[in-house]
């Protein structure tokens, strides 16, 4: 008896250890055979959708790098189109004809794409892993005890934005929060008008989640200053009627009086301000990094759930200029989307160096190649490429105001424009400081901005008032740039100065006409209008008094 016993335990043994054997032999089968792992990815949305669109694109690249074939099979919900109780049973149906339960992984973008995989995991993808991304509102119960789900929760920093917010807007009094009311939309509502709670005597919350299209229009147009747009998934009205991003975007900028900002990259490239963002791309990288992870053998227990999604500030150049936003207020690591072109003295000169390059080029060939004959042109030669000749006519033909200083602040050199505008021939002023033509407060402005030129070696360009010869304040545009000699060494600078009073009178009044016509729509009556006028006539034309004067039925004022 004794000795059967041993018997089943060394047959018992050697049979556990031969199942071990065979399953790293099956393994080791499938990867010397040069087999593909098959993968689903089910999307909450539609393809076109720019947000799960960039999860794809960034989860895409990661794989692609895998080393290794992976077989990708891609499901789209079209949940935001299409009502999910729609669309669930539909996707469950095709799913369960495509045998949807023989993949080795699944990937799962946004909240509605999870809420399938839970109702239909039992049935349709039971112990299959899964790795989520872009889910908002992440909580446990979101996915119970299931022990082979895990993935990337998409966070908003609803706290950095408000931060964000009140220092680019120190003058901000509500913060309306706009969503649709799908299920990610009313998630992030909650979500930040409880991060607003801290802020309650700083500024107010509104939200608006329940609208039709034209009354979102209406509601965007009576928005006042002092307000500030914050956009939050924005894809569907409450009578079921779909927009793009692009559409929802235009329809916002089209109406809204007041700047817009969002925590999504993509909405910003479409013309929002701003935002504190977590970027799809960055989302689907880790995505697929999590799922290369798993299909080479680690447990899911071991990949825990990403809580917090990295966010950077993401600002859209086009709109911060529109909007006047404050550069020094934009943190300095910002991400910025359609930049502005800096003015540089290049964007002046380039034209007419490159002309004279041209030409000159153009007199040297000929020259060697006929020597003989532009013997009887020599006088005229000499005379065209006589260089300080070429750049005095270049300066003096210029209306802009153009000047070179040294590292003392002594005037180098300048041209008739500028010369005129002082009052002084231009032998007087070579040599002399700006103190010795402009006020104190013209002087110390222009001090500072030939410090910063000197101290970061930069273009730097910067508005200042001044009063001409004329009396008159004028508006004037100021680009100063690095003069280096041969070595690369500063030794002053060049200044382009540009009058822009006019532009900045009719920018004013623009602004006043708007604020007018504001008024007239919303009904506002009428001596307070004509007060509004008086105001922005006299904000704009200083040191003048302006009145309105009315005559009744008997033509009496």
């Amino acid at each position: 008896m004794l000795l059967k016993n041993i018997a089943k335990t060394i047959c018992w043994q050697f049979s556990l250890v031969f199942f071990f054997l065979l399953m790293n032999v099956s393994t080791l089968v499938k990867a010397d055979l040069g087999y593909t792992p098959t993968v689903l990815v089910i999307n909450s949305y539609h393809q076109g959708f720019p947000w799960s669109d960039g999860i794809y694109s960034g989860f895409k690249k990661v794989i692609d790098g895998a080393g290794f074939p992976i077989d990708l099979h891609v499901e789209y919900l079209d949940t935001k189109r299409f009502s999910s109780k729609i669309m669930f049973p539909l996707a469950a149906a095709l799913m369960a004809e495509k045998s949807a339960n023989n993949f080795d992984a699944i990937v799962v973008t946004d909240n509605n794409a999870l809420s399938f995989l839970m109702k239909y995991r039992q049935s349709h993808f039971a112990e299959i892993p899964v790795v989520f991304v872009g889910v908002n509102s992440y909580s446990k119960d979101l996915i119970g005890n299931d022990q082979f789900i895990t993935g990337i929760a998409e966070t908003t920093a609803p706290d950095a934005n408000y931060q964000l917010l009140m220092s680019l807007h120190p003058d901000m009094t509500e913060v309306v929060l706009l969503s649709d009311a799908t299920p990610t939309g009313l998630a992030e509502q909650q979500r930040f008008v409880k991060a607003a709670q801290p802020y309650v005597s700083k500024f107010s919350t509104r939200s608006i989640t329940d609208w039709t299209l034209s009354e979102l229009k209406l509601q965007l147009s009576a928005l006042e200053p002092g307000t500030v747009v914050f956009r939050l998934p924005l894809h569907r009205d409450k009578e079921g009627l779909s927009m793009t991003l692009k559409e929802s975007v235009r329809i916002l900028l089209e109406n809204s009086p007041v700047p817009i900002y969002s925590a999504w990259d993509t909405a910003i490239a479409e013309g929002i301000v701003g935002g504190y963002v977590a970027t799809s791309v960055l989302q689907g990288k880790v995505a697929g990094q999590y799922l290369l992870e798993i299909l080479n053998g680690k447990p899911v227990a071991e990949l825990p759930v990403i809580l917090e999604s990295p966010a950077e500030p993401v600002f859209n150049g086009i709109s911060a200029q529109k909007y006047a936003i404050d550069k020094k207020s934009i943190p300095e690591d910002s991400v910025i989307l359609n930049p502005v072109k800096a003015k540089e003295l290049s964007d002046y000169l380039i034209i007419p160096i490159v002309f004279l390059l041209v030409v000159l080029s153009g007199f040297i060939f000929q020259w060697r190649r006929k020597k003989n004959e532009l013997s009887l042109l020599n006088d005229e030669f000499e005379h065209v490429v006589d260089e300080t000749l070429l750049l005095r006519t270049l300066m003096n033909s210029n209306p802009d105001h153009i000047y070179a200083k040294g590292l003392d602040g002594r005037y180098l050199d300048c041209n008739q424009a500028f010369a005129e505008f002082i009052g002084q021939p231009r032998e007087s002023v070579i040599g002399k400081r700006v103190e010795d033509f402009f006020t104190t407060e013209n002087v110390n402005l222009s001090n500072e901005q030939d410090a910063e030129v000197f101290s970061k070696d930069k273009v730097t360009c910067k508005e200042i008032w001044v009063r001409g010869l004329s009396s008159a304040d004028q508006l004037i545009e100021c680009v100063k740039t690095p003069l280096k000699n041969s070595d690369d060494k500063v030794i002053g600078l060049l200044a382009v100065n540009r009058e822009i009073t006019s532009r900045h009178f009719e920018n004013a009044l623009l602004k006043q006409n708007t604020r007018v016509l504001d008024m007239l729509i919303r009904g506002v009556s009428l001596s307070n209008i004509l007060s509004e006028i008086v105001k922005g006539i006299e904000s704009v034309y200083s040191n003048s008094l302006c009145s309105i004067l009315l005559l009744d039925k008997e033509k009496n004022t």
